[in-house]
Order: C-alpha cells, then structure tokens, then sequence
C-alpha cells in the first residue's frame, strides 16, 4: 500500500494492484504512459526536436515539484536515490511521472538529515 497514498500527488493513476499467488508481494499496474520516457526524446534526434524550450521547462518544473512533494510535503520522506531520464515517464500532454521506487528510502518526517 505504499504507493497508493502518494501516486495521486505524482501524477499516477493505479489501475489495480493484485496480490501475487503467494499472498506476499504486490504487483503495481499504472497507467500506460503513451510517449514512454524522457531518454526516448533525449536520445532520438528526431524526436528531440520535438522538445521546445516551453516543453523542456515544464518537463523539468514538474520533475521538481514531484521531487519537492517526495522530500517535504508527504508524511514520509522519500528519496527516490535511482532518478534519471529512464524513470521520467511522460504522458500524452509530456507531463512528467516519476518511477521505479526500488531503490527508494523513507525517512519520517522528524527527521532533519537524511
């Protein structure tokens, strides 16, 4: 249940979240993300034309807003410690979407260090 509370702020929507046959591990299912990742438009000359400058800021005002709600605003601390373009996820207006918490640490909001 993890990330339940925190996808709606992230920008996610959960389509379901099943229990595997053992009972134990949870599957998440998100939504598709149509224009897949960041490094698909970084890396591709002909789809980095796409991102105007208007684009590219939005992407990275999002990214960091997202990053903002992780650190501060959510009653857990969360750092995602893995962020790169591979797990910027970009929806069909090239909202951005953060994923791939495996790495991520919580921290309770009394701390002041991590």
């Amino acid at each position: 249940m993890f990330c339940s509370w925190f996808n709606e702020r992230l920008g996610f929507l959960t389509v379901g979240s099943p229990l595997t046959s053992d009972g134990k591990e949870r599957l998440l299912i998100y939504e598709y993300m149509i224009n897949k990742s960041m490094d698909t438009f970084l890396f591709d000359p002909k789809k980095r034309m796409q991102l105007d400058w208007a684009t590219r800021f939005n992407i990275i005002q999002g990214i960091g807003h997202r990053l903002v709600y992780l650190h501060w605003d959510s009653s857990l601390r969360i750092i995602h410690k893995d962020l790169k373009c591979s797990n910027i996820l970009l929806d069909g207006k090239m909202n951005p979407k953060i994923s791939d918490f495996g790495l991520a640490r919580t921290f309770y909001s009394t701390c002041k260090h991590f």
